[in-house]
């Protein structure tokens, strides 16, 4: 064979390995059932959520089991108002697809329509029809891109403690259902916010990632709160029960970046010319 027609068959080779890695990459939405381990990272705050006094209201991280995928993982609650009634039946969705948000390459969102979306669905819906200042919120460009920093930068160090999941926890609800997205101060008034200084601890941390996530400059993360950014691929679990259960948010580690297939391709012609040649020598 020549080195021309060997060159040309590992770069079919490797182009063609380099599609399967990439394809083996893509997350594949699903229908499964989900059950809780029991296990968690709760602790407890008294809320207002719109109308909705919620006294002791549990927060935090939940670890949930997947019978589809058969793996165990933590999620944290997207809709505070729906009662949890796990085992129940869900969908599953990336982020970007339920907030109904297009995604320019390096993952921002700058785009789409959200009016279309399963989050609209969802926080229009009862009991979320009825309560005033805690709702859908229009702009899910800004709201995507605000929950991707939130997590990219705080989901590691909430995992630490109950105090800091709950706080993780109280943010993400302000995010998803107030415009303002404001403190978590009990003088607050809409959106879910504090009712009082009971359980100080909670409120002051989730202050502290308030802070950061309303800075406009991203180092202010590892400057003041000494956190790092990571990277992560994100799955909304929708309830598909009737009555429906709560919604969640899982993310999983992002893997290294594959190199492109023509990367690879080349590199498998590189091998192939230098095995030729070694065998012309000999």
């Amino acid at each position: 064979m020549s080195t021309a027609a060997l060159t040309k068959t590992f770069a079919t080779l490797g182009a063609s390995l380099g599609f399967a890695v990439l394809s083996m990459g893509s997350a594949l939405a699903y229908n499964t059932s989900l059950s809780n381990t029991g296990t968690n990272r709760y602790s407890q705050a008294d809320l207002q959520i719109g109308a909705y006094t919620k006294g002791n209201q549990t927060m935090g991280a939940s670890l949930i089991n997947d019978s589809t995928a058969g793996k165990q993982f933590w999620v944290y609650c997207v809709d505070p108002l729906t009662t949890s009634k796990l085992t129940s039946t869900y969908a599953t969705a990336t982020l970007d697809s339920f907030m109904g948000v297009t995604l320019n390459s390096g993952g921002v969102a700058t785009g789409g329509n959200g009016a279309a979306s399963a989050y609209k669905t969802l926080f229009t819906s009862a009991p979320y029809s009825t309560v005033d200042n805690y709702e859908y919120q229009s702009g899910t460009v800004s709201l995507y891109n605000n929950l991707v920093e939130l997590y990219s930068y705080a989901y590691k160090d909430s995992m630490t403690s109950n105090t800091k999941s709950a706080a993780f926890q109280y943010v993400l609800w302000e995010l998803l259902g107030d415009a303002g997205s404001g403190v978590a101060d009990p003088t607050k008034s809409g959106g879910a916010y504090f009712s009082n200084t009971n359980f100080e601890s909670v409120r002051t941390q989730a202050e502290k990632y308030l802070d950061a996530l309303n800075n406009a400059n991203e180092s202010f993360w590892t400057s003041s709160l000494g956190l790092t950014k990571s990277a992560y691929n994100y799955t909304v679990y929708k309830s598909t029960s009737s009555p429906s259960s709560q919604a969640f948010l899982a993310v999983s580690d992002k893997p290294s970046k594959v190199p492109e297939p023509g990367s690879i391709a080349l590199a498998f012609a590189a091998f192939g010319a230098v095995a030729y040649t070694r065998r012309r020598k000999q």
